[in-house]
């Protein structure tokens, strides 16, 4: 089964640096695209599947249509990651989710 179809929401594509926390360690990472249940994530090096992480979304003011950015912050767990042209990229699923 493609993993395209087991999608259950719309994809946004939105290129934002975020830093993860991973298990104590923070990794650099950029969005590639998001939806309300998740996120697919461009990331320096490979995290195994079910890994919890934590990470703070500065949404900016162009996306949220307003006069100030939005700050949210996330946590989750990773449910696949790939490599693919030279780059790693990790799925994870929000688990949680608030606005700071």
């Amino acid at each position: 089964m493609v993993w395209e179809e087991l999608r259950s929401a719309v994809r946004f594509p939105m290129h934002l640096p975020v830093v993860l926390m991973i298990e104590g360690e923070q990794v650099s990472a950029v969005t590639v695209n998001m939806s309300t249940n998740g996120v697919l994530l461009r990331v320096p090096h490979a995290i195994s599947d079910n890994t919890g992480l934590e990470f703070l979304l500065q949404v900016p003011k162009e996306v949220t249509l307003n006069e100030s950015t939005a700050a949210i912050h996330c946590a989750g767990h990773v449910i696949r990651s790939y490599q693919e042209d030279g780059s790693c990229y990790v799925a994870a699923v929000i688990d949680e989710y608030r606005f700071q």
